[in-house]
């Protein structure tokens, strides 16, 4: 089963990590863990909080055991390109990486799993992924960064759902709007509440928000 953008931006919360579309477009494209898609681009040389070029993506897929296959920039019978919106119904079946303008998304049986989802963001290229057949040999992450995870977040955001209970710590209120699939339009009005506030607290639909940090 893919995993959903979700359930990914979950888990990069847990490694304060940002600009990490490319991890996140990886893990659902090839059917593997965040974290194993995480410490595949941190072996091609990427860095923590920072984009990964096209070439680190491509090796890393090989290293996770899949095929990479750029197909260059997509255009319609009538020359005009595609968008975030429409790609899909170009590409009905099987898992691309969708590269726009310095963001990477994930594309699986003609849905794009990612924030992009419904929007018109310009497609610049595609690229075929086909996940590995068998399991790949394992990929070891390093556990020091796991160590430094909870010391390292100076700033941010821990967001309780009122439903079940659930804590999740993000590094910005957007990043959180994002994984939980609330209204991106209204966060900077949100976030200036959550600013505004006595305690640094306020709810968003189901949602208690709690800044802390500088």
């Amino acid at each position: 089963m893919t995993p959903l953008y979700k359930d990914l931006i979950i888990e990069s919360s847990k490694f304060n990590e940002d600009n990490d579309c490319a991890v996140v477009g990886i893990a659902a494209v090839c059917n593997v863990s965040y974290i194993k898609a995480h410490e595949a681009l941190r072996i091609q040389g990427r860095k923590q909080g920072k984009g990964a070029s096209r070439l680190q993506q491509e090796q890393a897929i090989k290293m996770i055991g899949g095929e990479y296959a750029n197909l260059g920039k997509p255009t319609k019978a009538n020359g005009g390109g595609y968008t975030t919106k429409s790609i899909g119904k170009a590409f009905p079946t099987g898992r691309y990486l969708v590269h726009l303008n310095r963001h990477v998304a994930a594309l699986t049986d003609g849905e794009i799993n990612d924030w992009t989802q419904g929007r018109t963001h310009r497609v610049l290229s595609i690229a075929k992924i086909t996940p590995a057949k068998i399991t790949p040999a394992k990929i070891t992450p390093k556990t020091a960064p796991a160590a430094k995870r909870n010391v390292s977040v100076k700033a941010g955001v821990r967001v309780w759902n009122l439903t079940n209970g659930e804590v999740v710590h993000f590094t910005s209120v957007l990043k959180a709007f994002e994984a939980l699939g609330l209204n991106v339009k209204k966060h900077k009005k949100f976030r200036f509440e959550l600013k505004r506030s006595v305690n640094l607290t306020a709810t968003f639909e189901t949602f208690k928000f709690e800044a802390f940090g500088k």
